[in-house]
């Protein structure tokens, strides 16, 4: 190894006792909260993505007053923010690698715009997620919530499969995002009337679905004699396939 290489060497190495230093500082949660707000300026003057990455850490403590939390949490939210768009890829590592997703989400909606950011969702939701890998349900239910605003088509495919995702929640959020979609997509309808007729579907969800179908006034075309036995106790079809609930 020459001196340059050895200069490099010595260099990288402060530069990352740096970052590890000011991102324990920023973490330090029994600290005083001066101490959190230099250390967040100092690694928001840092160029790069790793201090960027660094700065979100924040966004994963919780300090002891919550209102000075939020605040501090807005404040490293601001500094990312007027960063613009060489935030994105620090906040797709964060969202693949952390769990708490309230403010690097919003933070993504808020630089990448609606389209772009759906697109950066269902993009990790289709290839880094699936209904049977349940380490981090909660990680899915965020992202899944994230996206209840958005109209793109791709959302059916991307969500369909978590219909029979383990986890209830992760499987409501899906839901309420299809069943936006289900008054042009026959495919929805369909795979919401095998979820109310199912036996073996969990009661919370059958009552949900039962719900979306009176809510959204879908007929049970081609599953009535079924939907009849067992649709959840309140419930009942009309003449005319619609589920009323009793007392309407």
């Amino acid at each position: 190894m020459g001196l340059r290489e050895i200069w490099q060497h010595f260099q990288d190495r402060q530069g990352q006792r740096k970052l590890d230093k000011l991102t324990r500082r920023l973490c330090e949660k029994y600290s005083q909260d001066y101490e959190r707000y230099g250390a967040a300026d100092e690694l928001s003057a840092l160029p790069g993505e790793e201090p960027i990455y660094r700065l979100m850490h924040r966004f994963d403590v919780l300090t002891a007053k919550i209102g000075e939390d939020e605040n501090e949490k807005k404040y490293v939210f601001d500094l990312l923010l007027a960063k613009g768009e060489p935030v994105i890829p620090a906040i797709l590592r964060y969202i693949r690698n952390k769990d708490n997703l309230v403010y690097p989400l919003r933070l993504l909606l808020a630089i990448a715009g609606p389209d772009k950011a759906c697109a950066l969702l269902t993009g990790i939701l289709s290839s880094e997620f699936s209904p049977d890998y349940n380490r981090v349900p909660e990680k899915k239910k965020e992202i899944i919530q994230a996206l209840r605003n958005f109209a793109d088509p791709a959302l059916v495919g991307v969500l369909m499969p978590y219909l029979r995702d383990p986890n209830d929640d992760v499987v409501l959020g899906a839901m309420e995002i299809l069943a936006a979609h289900g008054d042009t997509d026959e495919t929805i309808r369909e795979a919401f009337a095998e979820m109310l007729t199912s036996e073996e579907e969990k009661p919370r969800l059958k009552r949900r679905t039962a719900e979306l179908f009176k809510e959204r006034r879908w007929k049970v075309t081609g599953f009535r004699k079924k939907a009849e036995e067992v649709l959840p106790e309140g419930f009942y079809l009309d003449k005319k396939g619609f589920v009323k609930q009793v007392g309407e």
